[in-house]
C-alpha cells in the first residue's frame, strides 16, 4: 500500500468499540425478531435493523472523524464525490439474518484515492462472534468474543496438496470448475465451500481457506474492508474478467466507481 494516511490506533479502538456496540444491535433483532423488513429497488431486502445499524455507525464515525465522508449501503444519500471516504455495509448477508442464519456481518472500510486502505469485518455470531481488523502498521488482528486477540500472520504461500477454495452461496459450482481449469491449471485438486457475505473473508483471512472465488455481482461495500485485509497480509484480489474466452485474471479491485459495483473477483494467497 503506497498511501500515505492512515488512522491512528486511538481512532481504530474509538471505531472498534463502535462496531462491537453495533453487533449487540444486530444480536438484540436476531433473536427478538422484532424488525420490520421491505424490498428495496434492487429486489434485495432490508431492515430495520440495517437502518439503525447504519445511522448508528454513520453518527458515530463523524464524531470520531468528522472530516470524512460516510458512505453507507443503507444511507439517504450516496455519493463518492470524495477522494477518501468510509464505506459502510451495517448488515451483509441480510438474508442469511433474517433466515435465522449467522452468516452476517458488519463491514467498515477507509477508501482513499481508490484503494481500501483500512478494513474491519464483525460477524457477532458466526464462529462464536469473530472481528478481523488491522492496526495503525498494517498489522492484522483477529478478536474472538472471549476476549481474545491475536495477530494474524502473513502466511507460508506454497501449493497445498489440496486447495480450499470457497464461494458465495447458490454460486454455480460448473463454472468455478470452468475457471480452475482454464486459469488454474496448477490447482485442480481443490475442494468447494460456501459461505454468505463477508464471513468469507474471515475464513479466508483466518487460513480456513486459499481462494475465494465470486463470480457474480457485489457491491463495494461488501468487499473494500476485506481487501485491505488481504492484501496487508500479502494476498491479492483480482479483477477477472468472464467476457474473454480465457476468463482473464486482471489487475486488482479499486473502488470509488461511480455505481459502486465490483466486477466478478479471485481472492488468492496462493502464488
Amino acid at each position: 500500500m503506497t498511501n500515505s494516511f492512515t488512522l491512528n490506533n486511538q481512532q481504530i479502538k474509538q471505531i472498534f468499540d463502535l462496531v462491537i456496540e453495533a453487533g449487540e444491535i444486530a444480536i438484540r433483532g436476531f433473536y427478538a425478531k422484532d424488525y420490520q423488513t421491505k424490498i428495496k429497488k434492487d429486489n434485495s431486502k432490508v431492515t430495520s435493523i440495517d437502518l439503525e445499524i447504519s445511522e448508528f455507525i454513520t453518527s458515530g464515525l463523524n464524531k470520531i472523524l468528522p472530516n470524512i465522508e460516510v458512505i453507507s449501503e443503507e444511507g439517504q444519500k450516496i455519493n463518492n464525490s470524495h477522494s477518501r471516504f468510509f464505506l459502510v455495509d451495517p448488515i451483509d448477508g441480510t438474508s442469511s439474518f433474517i433466515n435465522g442464519g449467522n452468516e452476517f456481518s458488519i463491514n467498515i472500510a477507509l477508501i482513499d484515492n481508490c484503494q481500501a486502505i483500512f478494513g474491519m469485518i464483525y460477524a457477532p455470531l458466526f464462529q462464536g462472534g469473530r472481528m478481523v481488523f488491522c492496526d495503525e502498521k498494517k498489522q492484522v488482528w483477529l478478536y474472538q468474543n472471549d476476549l481474545n486477540v491475536e495477530q494474524i500472520i502473513k502466511r507460508n504461500s506454497s501449493k497445498p496438496d489440496q486447495v480450499r477454495l470457497i464461494s458465495s452461496r447458490g454460486a454455480d459450482e460448473y463454472k468455478i470448475e470452468e475457471f480452475m481449469n482454464k486459469n488454474l491449471s496448477d490447482h485442480q485438486n481443490f475442494k468447494i465451500e460456501k459461505y454468505s457475505s463477508a464471513i468469507k473473508f474471515i475464513i479466508i483471512l483466518t487460513n480456513q481457506a486459499d481462494l475465494y472465488l465470486h463470480l457474480k455481482k457485489s457491491m463495494e461495500w461488501d468487499t473494500a474492508a476485506g481487501q485491505a485485509l488481504v492484501e496487508m497480509l500479502g494476498g491479492q484480489m483480482q479483477v477477472i474478467d468472464l467476457n474473454r474466452i480465457d476468463c482473464q485474471i486482471l489487475d486488482n479491485l479499486s473502488y470509488g466507481k461511480k455505481d459502486f459495483l465490483n466486477p466478478c473477483f479471485l481472492v488468492s494467497f496462493l502464488k
